[in-house]
């Protein structure tokens, strides 16, 4: 009886695996990833069966929506969005490049890095221009105008992060932050992944979470002054896009993920830590580390079980479109949302019912612009250039099932 059960587990366990590579493996070829980042949900959305709408999409989506200066008032002003982006974040790369390193043999550095430029930069820097050129032709305030310009080449290098110092306080294009955060974790963990095998990376996270913990509590004020570089850096370590990673290494490894699985693979976590996150997310000054811990469960009841609580809702399909232009969404909706602000105070309307969907509107059609007409044929050629061939797994070396692998690296 009970050696029918384990052979019931194992048959479930190994189909419910592979729903889960082929999913995040046919983003990967899109986005070189959460993003999850995250926002680039394109391909995957593309590649998978119709009724296939995981979580993955409309969250990304929802993580935007709050974040325009209108929206409805939300927990913790919405700011939440972002860190659900960053464990997607961290989940969906970890994923990619664990599945790429057992399926090819080893992670494509520059494969990786080519996908992410095709993906990040292009729109990225045509914002940075657009923005350029607005701020200098309209900016009335000349604080904010030389703010601007004073972070400028941290904007051009994704170091706005570790740059952003009390003397010069930002405002103008602060979105920039995220994007920054990511690329950042874009260079270093690839490299890291890259190097390490077994569970040695996912020691180096652990690590590498505790850093910022130490940096913003002081521990390191003996030797390194609060507004120095290498403390902003060490602060500006990104623990919910670390959450992420673990998470990816606790589902790619069979004991772990048996044991994640019996958890959380019940039909009804997935909605009862997405409340539990309401709950956690309610106070005006909410515990992050509770939000992160509900955000962890949530993701992971979402893909380790296909058919879970909140499916349901999350095959809506405006939601799915929603992460497919959500890049774009995050990158426009300022400018967007600014432009409605401009032309009804012409008119003397500033109600902020009227504003948020006008701008949210406008959003959606200039990202949905933007995506079909200037960012595809950048997902094009990174598809056609970057993307890892069948025909060159089958000329590697034969690797055993990620399924039959210990998170130690034994077999």
């Amino acid at each position: 009886m009970f050696s029918c059960l384990v052979v019931r587990f194992e048959a479930r366990y190994s189909r419910t695996k592979e729903r889960v590579l082929d999913t995040f493996g046919s983003l990967g070829q899109i986005c070189g990833i959460p993003r999850i980042p995250l926002f680039c949900v394109a391909g995957w959305l593309a590649r998978t069966q119709h009724h296939r709408r995981h979580l993955v999409s409309q969250l990304v989506g929802h993580s935007l929506l709050p974040r325009t200066p209108f929206s409805p008032r939300t927990a913790a002003g919405g700011e939440y969005g972002v860190h659900i982006f960053y464990v997607l974040s961290g989940f969906l790369i970890t994923t990619l490049l664990l599945r790429e390193r057992e399926r090819f043999g080893a992670i494509s550095l520059r494969d990786f890095y080519m996908r992410r430029v095709l993906r990040i930069w292009p729109l990225y820097y045509a914002v940075v221009i657009v923005y350029i050129f607005v701020v200098w032709k309209f900016e009335k305030d000349p604080s904010r105008v030389r703010n601007f310009f004073h972070y400028v080449p941290s904007f051009l290098t994704f170091t706005y992060t570790w740059f952003l110092s009390p003397k010069w306080p930002g405002g103008i294009f602060n979105l920039s932050s995220t994007l920054a955060t990511e690329e950042q974790f874009y260079a270093f963990w690839p490299l890291i992944l890259k190097a390490g095998r077994g569970v040695w990376p996912a020691v180096v996270m652990c690590i590498c979470l505790c850093l910022p913990v130490a940096a913003i509590h002081g521990y390191f004020a003996a030797w390194i002054p609060w507004d120095s570089f290498l403390n902003r850096v060490l602060i500006n370590i990104s623990i919910p896009i670390g959450v992420g990673a673990l998470l990816a290494y606790l589902l790619h490894y069979r004991k772990t993920f048996c044991a994640v699985h019996w958890i959380l693979g019940w039909k009804w976590t997935s909605a009862v830590s997405a409340c539990l996150l309401a709950l956690c997310l309610a106070p005006m000054r909410p515990n992050f580390w509770l939000a992160w811990s509900a955000t962890f469960v949530l993701v992971g009841a979402s893909v380790v079980r296909e058919d879970h609580g909140l499916a349901w809702a999350l095959r809506f399909r405006p939601l799915a479109y929603i992460g497919v232009v959500s890049y774009g969404m995050y990158l426009l909706n300022s400018l967007s949302v600014h432009f409605v602000m401009a032309a009804l105070s012409r008119v003397h309307v500033e109600h902020p019912a009227i504003i948020f969907p006008l701008g949210l509107g406008l959003t959606v059609a200039i990202a949905s612009i933007s995506y079909r007409f200037y960012e595809k044929p950048f997902l094009t050629l990174k598809n056609k250039k970057f993307a890892r061939k069948t025909r060159e797994r089958e000329t590697a070396q034969p690797l055993l099932p990620a399924v039959d692998t210990q998170p130690g690296g034994h077999t």
